[in-house]
């Protein structure tokens, strides 16, 4: 999210290139919404609630291998316009999600078969620390 923008901004470095895509409208509307980020060989696709709402070229180059930045979730590298919100599930899976697994994991709020790598159950961590 940034602030006074009403936009959300998914962005991809490889070190060689970078891919920023942005989705217009007020997310900061005091529900839920679900937000994922795809990368196959052709496309970066980002998706709320389940649907596409951007889509830029792919580009060369790993996110992963020898990464200088490593995943963001919830703020920019540079650490400007930190998310003021919460985050309750991160996955992590080592293949671009199909557009039917994307709005399968909105919907049912379930992991996607195969290729699974990290799953982060924030919601059930926050609960478990003493306040």
């Amino acid at each position: 999210m940034e602030p006074g923008s009403d936009r959300l901004r998914a962005l991809v470095d490889t070190g060689s290139g970078s891919r920023s895509l942005v989705a217009a409208g007020n997310l900061a509307d005091g529900d839920w919404h679900h937000v994922a980020l795809t990368r196959s060989d052709e496309s970066v696709v980002l998706y709320i609630d389940g649907a596409a709402v951007a889509t830029a070229e792919n580009l060369a180059g790993s996110t992963s291998a020898g990464a200088q930045r490593g995943v963001y979730v919830g703020q920019r590298p540079d650490g400007v316009n930190p998310l003021v919100g919460a985050v309750g599930e991160v996955y992590l899976y080592d293949r671009a999600l199909s557009a039917e697994d994307v709005a399968a994991l909105a919907s049912d709020n379930g992991a996607a078969e195969g290729g699974q790598v990290l799953h982060l159950a924030l919601e059930e961590l926050i609960r478990g620390l003493p306040r």
